[in-house]
C-alpha cells in the first residue's frame, strides 16, 4: 500500500515544528539560490503532529474519492445538478440545505 512510513518520529511541540518549517524554507530558498530547476526533499512529518498529518492525508483521499463519484460525466467538474443527485445518493438532506452547501463551496 501507498503512504507506508519508514518511521514515525514523536511529536514534541509546536515550536519545533515552527522551526522545521524555517528550515525548509532556508533549504527551498538555498536550493533555488544555487539551482533555480532544482529541487528540496522535505520530510512533512517535522511539520505538524504525525496523527494531524494522517488524518489530514486521509481527508484528502476520501475527498478525492467523493469528487470522483460526483464527477459522473468524468469530466474533471461537478456540475449543480450532479451535485444534488449525487449528494442525495451518501446523505439526507433537504433541498434548501443542499442549496446552501452548493453556496458554500462552489468557486
Amino acid at each position: 500500500p501507498f503512504n507506508q512510513p519508514a518511521r514515525i518520529y514523536a511529536y514534541k511541540s509546536e515550536e519545533d515544528c515552527d522551526r522545521h518549517v524555517e528550515i525548509f524554507r532556508d533549504c527551498i530558498h538555498s536550493v533555488r539560490d544555487v539551482s533555480p530547476c532544482g529541487f528540496a526533499a522535505l520530510k512533512v512529518t517535522a511539520l505538524g503532529n504525525p496523527e494531524l498529518l494522517e488524518r489530514m492525508s486521509t481527508m484528502i483521499v476520501e475527498t478525492k474519492r467523493l469528487f470522483s463519484k460526483f464527477d459522473t460525466g468524468k469530466t474533471g467538474m461537478v456540475t449543480h445538478e450532479q451535485f444534488k443527485e449525487c449528494y442525495r445518493q451518501y446523505f439526507r438532506a433537504e433541498d434548501d440545505e443542499i442549496a446552501k452547501i452548493i453556496q458554500d463551496i462552489d468557486l
